[in-house]
């Protein structure tokens, strides 16, 4: 913050008394911005230069609560992921992308499709009650905010651009401890009583390598 302070109109550290988990954490951020939309930037997530404005003038009729867009993926070392292709005669591998489906709240029913790294409006995530803040229950707090969009009638918009890139390693939260099988247990337990029109396809926990 000291180093870059000239990039920014406005900085502030803020840190909770406990630990209030990733929603509590959240909560705070947004419920302290003076701005009416808002992203989540988090430590495995990088924001493209024109991420920002691309998605606010996505939301420019003021009715949209949340706009997505495409993340490319990419490893440690920093080497964009993917697999390559039959039809590329060069071999080239495509990149894996998250958040490349189109918004359509039904699809919510079968599991999340929208990246926590999307520009949400500050009235929408007041009008939901905010995310949720169950320390036992980390890792699907976004999904659980897209639902309650849905639930709503609140409307998100999908912006088919790569704006931002993912960092998938073993060491992130999703592989350390929201993939794990008894905390997913525990994950998928949770948001279907809060949310019990959901019927997930894949709630079964990833196996670690």
């Amino acid at each position: 913050m000291e180093r870059h302070a000239a990039r920014f109109n406005r900085l502030a550290l803020l840190r909770t008394v406990q630990n209030a988990g990733l929603g509590g954490a959240r909560n705070v951020g947004m419920d302290a911005a003076e701005t009416p939309f808002i992203m989540q930037l988090d430590a495995d997530n990088c924001l493209l230069p024109e991420a920002c404005a691309t998605l606010r003038d996505a939301m420019a009729d003021g009715q949209t609560a949340y706009a997505y867009p495409v993340l490319r993926t990419f490893n440690a070392q920093g080497v964009v992921m993917g697999q390559a292709t039959s039809d590329d005669p060069n071999g080239h591998a495509k990149p894996a992308l998250l958040g490349d489906v189109p918004f359509e709240p039904l699809a919510m029913i079968g599991g999340n499709h929208v990246d926590a790294m999307a520009m949400i409006a500050k009235w929408a995530w007041a009008a939901t009650g905010g995310y949720y803040v169950e320390r036992d229950a980390m890792g699907w707090e976004d999904y659980d905010l897209w639902c309650s969009c849905a639930e709503l009638g609140l409307t998100g918009r999908h912006v088919p651009e790569i704006l931002a890139e993912y960092r998938a390693h073993e060491a992130s939260m999703t592989n350390g401890v929201t993939e794990r099988a008894q905390h997913k247990a525990r994950v998928v337990d949770f948001v279907k009583r809060r949310h019990p029109w959901i019927m997930l396809v894949a709630a079964e926990a990833r196996q670690r390598q």
